[in-house]
């Protein structure tokens, strides 16, 4: 557990196919998007894949980029929760929450899915389209609903998963189109 002011983040354990300096992030070289989290029920972090070429235009990304993807990933929690609260009961139910946290050099859009789970795209501050953020947390969402599918899925692990890794990638990649 690491402490910081009045925030605890605690990291799945290490494996081998993840990043050296935190362990659970995994790195790739594709497409506008720094970073996509998915953040389970419980506000635990379950999976992040960085995309260190939008992010610095180098083909690694250190220590201290990573962290402040990840610390900004999880202020944009409490955007994320206080628009479900100022959701309306009578407005359609849409997935998307649009911009959650805008900061000097990164935008995060949030997506909560039905089950809770927390879907949110660090994007470099370029000008998007809600419309193309929309679509690629769609198919993220898709991935994850296809991987939960599986029947020897554990709800709450972090995700460890080839071919979830495969689809975030290519929703990524068609993003950047």
């Amino acid at each position: 557990v690491v402490q910081l002011p009045s925030l605890a983040i605690r990291f799945p354990p290490i494996s081998s196919a993840c990043c050296p300096h935190l362990g659970w992030c995994r790195m790739a070289q594709a497409g506008p998007a720094c970073s996509i989290a998915v953040i389970g029920s419980a506000s635990q972090p379950l999976y992040l894949r960085s995309f260190p070429g939008a992010l610095t235009g180098k083909e690694a990304m250190d220590s201290q980029a990573a962290y402040r993807i990840h610390l900004v990933a999880h202020c944009a929690l409490d955007s994320l929760e206080e628009k479900v609260l100022q959701k309306r009961v009578g407005e359609p139910a849409d997935c998307f929450l649009g911009l959650l946290y805008p900061t000097e050099e990164h935008k995060v859009y949030g997506y909560l899915t039905n089950s809770g789970i927390k879907l949110l795209a660090v994007l470099d501050n370029a000008v998007v389209k809600d419309e193309a953020v929309r679509v690629l947390l769609k198919r993220v969402h898709a991935a994850y609903a296809h991987l939960a599918s599986n029947p020897f899925f554990i709800f709450g692990a972090p995700l460890s998963s080839s071919k979830f890794d495969a689809a975030v990638e290519t929703a990524v990649t068609a993003f950047g189109r």
